[in-house]
């Protein structure tokens, strides 16, 4: 299984080389590669039968023929290799450890192409096949997975969510693409009046959640549990205590966002100033392993924020 996903990766990771993609980050099962502020590191995630390339495009490959090819070169690599492994078990004559073992490959990796194939969410997140067929099927998504792009882009570069141009003059979030940017959103009221602003655009996101529950992602019911904790709406908080045991999970604790929420949570709920200022520390001592450099500045607002509060 490992092998099957390293493939699929790897498919990724070779298109995106070819199409002038940068990488970002690239796991497969437990080991992980990620950017930080000083180049590379690996580590070790949970999540043994999962994996992802996470790479955007430059200025010039910023289309969305490349969006496609990128998305569906994982899937093509599962398929051609599946195809060899089957060759290879069918070659070789006599009952082996090997034919058994390319046999075994070569289901796994056709069982991984339908897998990624059929259009479904995980976790929040389209998987290859409904980022295709979302694409295909609606021109206003695609113009909005380009916008999506470029905002990776300048955030990779440094740009503050105050001063990027922010697609969302649609009245309603109808998927990934649109609760995310109403998050960058709710971040741009935070850089420019402070944290505790954009009540209006944490409702709109709170909602949105009870809408399409297919959406919920950790990322953000947790700034809506930091919101309601900074505005000391207790009643509100407690409509998410299924997310607070995610809060106390071990490979939590070297993501600088959940450190910082668990800081928000020690300090307003469990009333900690010990533990909470542990957790500002740890957060500040990792904020430079975020992927781009303007979420570690939206990140920095926050943990200054509750420190100059203690």
């Amino acid at each position: 299984m490992i092998i099957v996903i390293l493939l699929h990766e790897i498919g990724h990771l070779i298109s995106g080389k070819i199409l002038h993609y940068k990488l970002i980050a690239f796991k497969a099962s437990l080991l992980t590669w990620e950017k930080a502020n000083r180049g590379f590191h690996f580590s070790l995630k949970q999540g043994f039968i999962d994996g992802f390339c996470s790479m955007i495009p430059t200025k010039k490959s910023l289309k969305i023929r490349n969006v496609i090819i990128f998305t569906l070169s994982g899937v093509c690599m599962n398929l051609i290799t599946g195809v060899c492994f089957f060759l290879l078990g069918m070659s070789i004559e006599s009952l082996s450890h090997l034919k058994i073992f390319s046999y075994f490959l070569g289901i796994f990796s056709l069982l991984s192409v339908l897998i990624n194939v059929y259009p479904c969410l995980t976790n929040g997140e389209p998987n290859d096949g409904l980022t295709v067929c979302n694409i295909i099927k609606s021109k206003s998504y695609a113009c909005k997975f380009q916008e999506y792009q470029s905002i990776m882009l300048q955030l990779d570069k440094g740009c503050r969510v105050k001063d990027l141009a922010l697609p969302i003059q649609c009245s309603k979030i109808i998927d990934h693409l649109d609760i995310y940017f109403f998050l960058l959103a709710y971040y741009r009221e935070v850089e420019k009046k402070g944290v505790g602003e954009g009540s209006i655009i944490i409702k709109e996101i709170e909602n949105a959640l009870i809408l399409h529950p297919e959406l919920k992602n950790e990322k953000y019911v947790y700034e809506i549990i930091v919101f309601h904790l900074i505005n000391k709406k207790q009643g509100l908080v407690d409509k998410y205590g299924d997310f607070f045991t995610l809060l106390e999970e071990d490979y939590h604790d070297r993501n600088p966002m959940t450190l910082r929420v668990k800081a928000y949570f020690s300090w307003y709920i469990q009333e900690n100033k010990e533990k909470t200022l542990e957790y500002i520390e740890k957060a500040l001592s990792l904020n430079t392993e975020l992927f781009y450099l303007g979420e570690r500045k939206i990140e920095q607002s926050f943990i200054n924020d509750l420190k100059n509060r203690i």
